[in-house]
């Protein structure tokens, strides 16, 4: 039994332009284990009054010794996902539950391997329709 070390780093806001900023944890963290051919699970908890017609987007980035913040997996503000190359559905899924006031987003990585090692960064950013346009406001 291989273990691979995965470094998990705190989640950063894109840029504010308008309203407060959301607050975003990743967890387990800072360092996290998973076992090489097993399931791992990245979670991403966004808390922060939100604006009721507000949605949110997320990225899951992914760096290691040889790639610096590469997208690995994005939820667009109509919920649709798009994996990217080194990480096809049929090797990352995301999942989301509510824990009361907190939108939770979990990273999983199907059937871990040593290419997984590396850092995670979970952003995300709030977006509303106001005066039907779509503006960042956090």
């Amino acid at each position: 039994m291989r273990l691979l070390g995965v470094i998990v780093l705190l989640t950063e806001l894109w840029a504010a332009d308008i309203g407060q900023a959301l607050k975003v944890v990743v967890t387990p963290g800072p360092a996290v284990e998973f076992t090489v051919g097993e399931r791992g699970a990245l979670f991403c908890r966004i808390s922060q009054a939100r604006r009721k017609n507000g949605r949110l987007a997320l990225v899951w980035l992914y760096s290691n010794s040889f790639l610096d913040g590469q997208r690995i997996l994005r939820l667009n503000r109509t919920g649709h996902v798009q994996t990217y190359t080194s990480c096809r559905a049929s090797r990352c899924d995301l999942q989301s539950y509510e824990q009361g006031s907190v939108k939770v987003y979990v990273l999983i990585l199907k059937n871990v391997s040593k290419s997984d090692e590396g850092h995670y960064r979970c952003r995300v950013q709030e977006i509303a329709n106001l005066n039907k346009k779509w503006v960042s406001i956090s």
